[in-house]
């Protein structure tokens, strides 16, 4: 999955999820687990990585040196929102 910041272009965020099976997709619904993976935000010849946690609110992105950041789903379910209130839209290759 990949999105583009609606305030500056040259963001781009990219998640890389750990699919859940169709038990796993029980799991989440059942005992609330949350889905992990990788992510890779880009901005312009900077890159920062980490790990992301999905959960039924958003999403949790740890950076390599630890900093936490939250994001959330926008109005529009197709995108997100991060801590400072910006937009970003899908943006699939």
């Amino acid at each position: 999955m990949r999105w583009q910041s609606t305030a500056e272009e040259q963001r781009v965020l990219e998640f890389n999820l750990d699919g859940p099976t169709v038990v796993g997709h029980l799991s989440m619904v059942l005992f609330q687990s949350r889905v992990k993976g990788t992510y890779v935000l880009k901005n312009g010849d900077e890159t920062t990585q980490g790990r992301v946690i999905q959960d039924r609110a958003g999403y949790t992105l740890v950076s390599s040196d630890g900093k936490e950041q939250r994001w959330s789903l926008a109005e529009d379910p197709s995108s997100l929102k991060d801590e400072s209130g910006t937009i970003w839209k899908p943006n699939q290759p």
